[in-house]
């Protein structure tokens, strides 16, 4: 997703290492939430930090009516200005 966007160099990914007692180790993408705003308020360098994660079986509804649907996106607002290109 990210190869065609316009600030592509300005936008980095956190990704996080969980150690276990017996010596493994998993790498995922993601951390907790507080980072984001940590990254923001202590690093000057840092415009832009964001959250986004994909919820499974999730109920939406909207007036009266409502649907169930497999996987939705949750996202800071953030979100629409550092992935301008995809509007």
């Amino acid at each position: 997703m990210i190869g065609f966007m316009k600030n592509k160099n300005r936008i980095h990914q956190v990704y996080s290492e969980l150690k276990y007692q017996d010596g493994r180790s998993r790498i995922f993408t993601g951390s907790y939430y507080p980072l984001a705003r940590l990254l923001k308020s202590e690093i000057p360098e840092v415009a832009e930090a964001l959250r986004y994660e994909e919820a499974a079986n999730i109920l939406v509804k909207a007036g009266e009516k409502s649907t169930t649907d497999n996987t939705v996106g949750l996202a800071d607002p953030a979100f629409f200005a550092v992935f301008s290109s995809l509007l």
